[in-house]
């Protein structure tokens, strides 16, 4: 096929630099991809022929794909999108990929897709910047160690947009934000989104986890997001876990439930607000992990930390977070924090 017809698909003026390609399950690889009822058959072709067009891409995906690999969008393809049909909506699920996708192209956009049973990821981007994941669902991903997740993002993946995402069913982390000590995880927003029935095998999870190895890291937003039953207690969750050094974090306006040891943890970070998040505690949940490094064994590393006008439900919590044993320098800022049961609400600072 001419790649000059990629710029004027889809009801594009001629010459403007724009594409959309068309991939349906029923579809053929011998077909141009340039309609509906032109469709490719294989994610892979449409990847192939985006590189070569040079254009911003969108990729419409239709029906049910059993993926022996990943869709991989590549370094140095420009804005592709990949997004669910709305007349046939797409579902990935695994034939032997380890991943449903991977992003390695900056201001990548993936949208709509149900994504069902990989036994590492579902999206996983890396060393790509200003990526958007946005209302997709990914189902039961089967992780079988650290550094996994339904969606994870690795590397130097600033400005991503992880929102209005449903996560169910994981076996380590359902959204997670890892790095090396060259990374930088700046201006990350995860929000809005529905967490739930993560952290079910391996231990040491978040829900939602982030850390900041480079420590160098500013502007993250954890705000909105709705995590629920994550857990069994053998599995060590937290809720929202700022892991390893991870800074300059608002998390905001959260809904927590679930069976996990702790609600949140700080370990080894600095200038953390926790805030106005709502948290209902299972037996035997704690409401913080408030943690010096384990490496640089440091509270004065710690300091700036800020936890205001969360609401703690559940039976016997004595504190947010056991002051006694952290030095001044290092204590976190308590004002306005709640313990509530059926009987009632009280402050929960000291």
């Amino acid at each position: 096929m001419a790649l000059a017809a990629l710029g004027s698909v889809n009801g594009a003026q001629a010459g403007q630099a724009e594409a959309t390609i068309y991939v349906d399950a029923n579809g053929s690889d011998s077909r141009s991809g340039m309609s509906p009822g032109e469709a490719l058959r294989t994610p892979a072709k449409a990847m192939a022929l985006a590189g070569r067009s040079g254009l911003p891409v969108t990729v419409v995906l239709s029906g049910q794909f059993r993926l022996a690999d990943p869709i991989v969008i590549e370094r140095g393809l420009r804005n592709v999108t990949l997004v669910s049909s709305a007349d046939r909506p797409a579902v990935l699920t695994s034939g032997g990929a380890a991943a449903a996708i991977v992003v390695k192209a900056d201001r990548a956009r993936i949208s709509g897709l149900t994504i069902n049973g990989f036994p590492q990821r579902g999206i996983f981007v890396t060393d790509a910047r200003g990526v958007t994941i946005r209302e997709n669902r990914i189902l039961e991903t089967r992780s079988n160690g650290w550094s996994q997740g339904a969606i994870h993002l690795t590397g130097n993946v600033t400005g991503a947009i992880v929102e209005r995402n449903r996560v169910k069913g994981a076996d380590y982390a359902g959204i997670q934000v890892d790095t090396n000590s060259n990374s930088d995880v700046s201006n990350i927003v995860i929000a809005g989104n529905r967490v739930e029935q993560t952290c079910r095998v391996i231990a040491d999870c978040g829900a939602i986890y982030i850390n900041d190895r480079g420590r160098s890291s500013r502007g993250t937003l954890i705000a909105d997001n709705d995590v629920r039953d994550f857990g069994p207690p053998s599995a060590k969750g937290r809720g929202i876990y700022l892991d390893d050094w991870a800074s300059n974090v608002t998390v905001r306006g959260n809904r927590i439930e679930g069976r996990g040891s702790y609600a949140f943890q700080i370990h080894g970070g600095h200038d953390n607000l926790v805030t106005n998040n709502m948290v209902f505690l299972s037996r035997g949940t704690k409401p913080f992990l408030y943690q010096q490094h384990v490496r640089s064994k440091s509270w004065t590393e710690m300091t700036g930390n800020r936890i205001s006008g969360n609401e703690f439900n559940g039976e016997m919590i004595a504190a947010v977070v056991d002051l006694a044993r952290i030095p001044d320098r290092g204590r976190p800022q308590l004002r306005d924090n709640r313990a509530c049961t059926a009987r009632g609400c009280a402050s929960l600072d000291s």
